[in-house]
């Protein structure tokens, strides 16, 4: 038999580098995923901290992109500039773990490490005692 036998492996040696993780997720196979976000979302569901991963790799900065010399500067309409807001917003997982990890990254890291329900925290964040200690902390830092 030659070289060309179908049991042998082949092998690729490819490297791609992409600026974003979107980037990489819908990139054709070999250089990414072909999938989609909400697809690999689906797919890592059961596992809350890869899932987070996700959400913080994919989360966009605030503002226009870098070098668009073509948005606007000021914000005259609130409603129109957040009914454009690629992240998610409602009452989901995704919000849940982005405020989490911003506003009590205590809880953030209770949840990754399974100590705590997403559910969980979320009502712990909201208690009379959390709030007043958010807001305190808050003062103290502008």
């Amino acid at each position: 038999m030659d070289g060309n036998d179908s049991k042998t492996p082949v092998v690729c040696s490819l490297e791609v580098k992409y600026d974003r993780f979107i980037d990489f997720i819908t990139a054709k196979p070999l250089r990414g995923l072909g999938t989609n976000q909400k697809m690999l979302e689906r797919i890592c569901s059961d596992d809350i901290g890869v899932r987070d991963l996700i959400t913080q790799a994919t989360q966009n900065a605030v503002g226009p992109p870098e070098g668009n010399k073509n948005a606007s500067k000021t914000t005259d309409n609130n409603v129109n500039s957040r009914s454009k807001r690629s992240s998610p917003v409602g009452n989901n997982s995704q919000q849940a773990l982005r405020k989490l990890r911003k506003y009590r990254p205590d809880l953030h890291a209770e949840v990754l490490a399974g100590k705590l329900s997403l559910h969980a925290a979320k009502q712990k964040g909201r208690s009379p005692e959390s709030l007043a200690l958010l807001f305190l902390t808050r003062l103290a830092i502008t």
